[in-house]
Order: structure tokens, then C-alpha cells, then sequence
């Protein structure tokens, strides 16, 4: 396993300097990245400003980021198993929508709108998801 680690360690290190040099031979490219980069970021923060949909888009987005973050931490903390881990997920996959679905409807029947609203979709139904 420890000549494994070296050779995998080695192989990277190649390959990061022949990047760094294919950086220093290539400043045209990188120049142009940016410049890219830069007017898409520009052009979606307009977006947000100018399109609704646009806006309903990030916001689901960020729950997703949440979600990704959250099994980061999970995964980083060690204390499940991978089968314990994978039968969490295949449970949550299985059986969440279907309560997440039932508590999105008692939710409207209470307080009125529709599962197809902007409000439910994008910040009600993902409270429910993490709540469960």
C-alpha cells in the first residue's frame, strides 16, 4: 500500500508541473478563462435581477449545495459504516417523498395555495425534505 501511495503521489506531482508549465507557455488561454468567467458570472447575476425562473433556479440551488455540504460532513465524520450509510440513503430515497408529499399537502390544506406554487416549491418542500 506505502509504494502505492508513492507512485500514485509521484504521478500527481508530474502531472502538476506539467500543468504549471503548460500555465507559464499558455498566458493567452488563462486570459481568456477569465474574461469568460467573468462575463458569466455577470451575465447570471443579471439573470437573477431580470428573470423570476432565474431566481427559483438559485434558490433550489442553494438547498442543494446545503444538501451536498451536509454529506460531506457526514461522510467526513466516520461514524457510519458504508452499509450503514448506503441503507440511510436507500431508505430516504424510498420512503421520504412519499411522507414529504403527504405533510406538503396537510401544510396547503391548512394554510391554503397549491404544491405548485413558487413559495412551495422552492422553500417549502425542501424544508420538509430536510426535516425528514
Amino acid at each position: 500500500m506505502q509504494n502505492f501511495r508513492l507512485r500514485l503521489r509521484e504521478i500527481l506531482d508530474r502531472l502538476q508541473e506539467k500543468w504549471l508549465q503548460w500555465k507559464a507557455s499558455h498566458p493567452g488561454w488563462i486570459r481568456a478563462y477569465t474574461v469568460f468567467s467573468t462575463v458569466s458570472l455577470l451575465i447570471f447575476l443579471l439573470g437573477l435581477f431580470f428573470f423570476e425562473d432565474a431566481r427559483k433556479i438559485f434558490v433550489q440551488f442553494l438547498w442543494s449545495l446545503y444538501l451536498l455540504w451536509q454529506f460531506w460532513i457526514l461522510a467526513r465524520s466516520k461514524t457510519f459504516t458504508w452499509k450503514t450509510y448506503s441503507a440511510f440513503f436507500l431508505v430516504g430515497a424510498w420512503v421520504i417523498p412519499f411522507i414529504t408529499q403527504g405533510f406538503v399537502a396537510i401544510i396547503h390544506l391548512l394554510f391554503g395555495g397549491e404544491p405548485s406554487d413558487w413559495w412551495s416549491i422552492a422553500v417549502v418542500t425542501p424544508i420538509v425534505e430536510e426535516i425528514f
